[in-house]
């Protein structure tokens, strides 16, 4: 549980800058260029790690 957690809080910013992308919203074809400017437009927790307690509940089941 806590190596998918951590796993999930060091790629989630990589999936919301490619979901951004996918849907226009980056202005950035290059991931790391959207990243930069997801952070100085929204904050870094802010915007970076939108939604990332709905993807924590999403990982806390898959513990065994």
């Amino acid at each position: 549980m806590l190596a998918g957690l951590a796993a999930s809080a060091l790629t989630f910013p990589c999936e919301v800058a490619r979901r951004r992308a996918m849907v226009g919203a980056a202005g950035e074809r290059n991931p790391l260029m959207a990243m930069a400017r997801i952070a100085r437009n929204e904050g870094f927790f802010q915007g970076l790690y939108k939604g990332y307690a709905i993807n924590m509940v999403k990982v806390m089941p898959s513990r065994r």
